[in-house]
């Protein structure tokens, strides 16, 4: 398996909700935590991106906040829809700053230069 560099993005937008039947944010339990997702549509460009906040962040999302995220960035392709997604590092909830409760973190030598030539996601 090929050893892919993570790639950071931010964005910032209201929460969307689709649907009254619907929740605009849920949960999931992964590995014995909690998971709470959602999508926002970020401000510029419009599209639709996924928020995954793990359960470092003891933070309550109401359904129609406005968030600004930052984070590990993933894109998929599925039957020519593209999904973008942001695992939150950084976040903010109607202008209040949460931070990953601490842990241990080994950086690779090659990451901290922090140098890419990638120039990021594109939204």
């Amino acid at each position: 398996m090929a050893d892919q560099k993570k790639v950071y993005a931010d964005a910032a937008g209201f929460i969307q909700k689709f649907g009254t039947d619907k929740e605009a944010v849920t949960e999931r339990d992964v590995n014995g935590g909690t998971v709470k997702d959602f999508t926002i549509k970020a401000i510029g460009s419009q599209k639709l991106i996924r928020v995954s906040v793990f359960d470092e962040f003891d933070v309550e999302i109401p359904e129609d906040a406005f968030i600004a995220v930052e984070g590990v960035f993933t894109k998929r392709e599925v039957n020519g829809v593209t999904y973008n997604n942001i695992t939150a590092s950084k976040l903010a909830v109607d202008g209040v700053t949460y931070r990953k409760a601490a842990r241990n973190v080994v950086n690779r030598q090659d990451d901290a230069a922090g140098s890419s030539d990638d120039d990021g996601p594109g939204f």
